[in-house]
């Protein structure tokens, strides 16, 4: 996956030009991040902070009075064959000292995380942990621990108050998705498939057929960001997205059945810009309508996206 996203990079940086956008009435909305409990273990006591955030990170940053130093840095640029690039820094969030106490040769700061009613130990920084239930690590409770964490005693001293959100049918998690298979391939979709569409002031449901697709539709779907609202859209029957890497995290793996195929200099892929004529330069699941979405000056808060299944030729 790594090699095909590398490659599809170098076909992002000069396969800007020529998109057609539909731009959405519904994108960005003003709605905040979530409450998030900072439970934190320094190696001695416990002791319980509470903050606001789009992620855990955020919530932390937020609490007055206490010191953290962590890595701030969302976007860093790398280099490959193909030249200089930005992507995602997977160290986002990782905290490196609370207070007095930092990351020495005999401990570190490690993060659990409370979900599906137990705890945790999480696989991704603070940075990538989200209140909002349809993220990609979603927890509304987490624990900073100084050392090996002990799961136990995390269960016996960490907060679990804080509660996820559950993003609603509202305008504030509204995205609108214009699909289109523009190469000579058929869309395979699931039996029973229902999307909804816009008529006038109203949002419906109808049937998709594979017609629609190939003459571009326009659907709608909802989440906490932009990954997780397609999910929506389409139903999870039809989508097949990366769910395993934090910096990956809504790669299209397929769609209706079409994903990546590459033949020679040749690539048919899922073309995906957002609003207005802009290539989008991460997965899906980094944009979001919410307010405090990471940027790191890019766009990031977005609401409506032009999927394109085309035929690209890498000469």
């Amino acid at each position: 996956m790594k090699k095909i996203m590398t490659i599809l990079v170098a076909i992002m940086i000069v396969a800007v030009a020529g998109a057609v956008i539909s731009t959405s009435d519904d994108a960005q909305a003003s709605v905040a991040g979530g409450n998030v409990n900072i439970s934190v273990y320094d190696g001695h006591s416990w002791a319980v902070y509470s903050g606001t955030g789009y992620n855990a990170y955020q919530a932390l940053m937020s609490v007055t009075g206490l010191n953290v130093v962590g890595d701030g840095d969302y976007v860093k640029q790398y280099t490959n064959s193909y030249g200089t690039y930005d992507d995602l820094n997977p160290d986002y969030g990782k905290v490196t000292a609370v207070g007095d106490v930092a990351n020495g040769d005999s401990a570190v700061w490690n993060v659990a995380y409370y979900k599906g009613n137990e705890w945790k130990v999480a696989t991704c920084t603070l940075g990538y942990i989200s209140p909002f239930a349809d993220a990609f690590c979603s927890s509304a409770n987490v624990a900073l621990y100084y050392g090996d964490i002990v799961l136990s005693e995390v269960e016996d001293h960490a907060s679990t108050s804080a509660n996820l959100i559950t993003p609603a049918e509202t305008t504030d998690y509204r995205y609108s998705f214009n699909i289109k298979v523009s190469s000579d391939t058929t869309p395979d979709i699931a039996e029973g498939t229902s999307v909804i569409i816009k008529q006038g002031t109203r949002y419906v449901p109808i049937t998709l057929t594979a017609n629609m697709l190939v003459n571009g539709v326009t659907i709608y779907g909802y989440g906490s960001n932009a990954y997780a609202a397609l999910k929506d859209a389409v139903g999870v029957a039809n989508i097949v997205g990366e769910e395993s890497y934090a910096t990956y995290y809504g790669w299209i793996v397929s769609l209706f059945g079409l994903g990546t195929v590459s033949s020679g200099s040749n690539y048919i892929y899922w073309n995906q810009y957002i609003a207005p004529n802009t290539y989008s330069s991460f997965s899906m699941g980094y944009y979001s309508t919410i307010t405090g979405v990471p940027a790191d000056g890019y766009n990031m808060v977005a609401g409506a996206f032009v999927l394109d299944y085309v035929l690209y030729s890498w000469i």
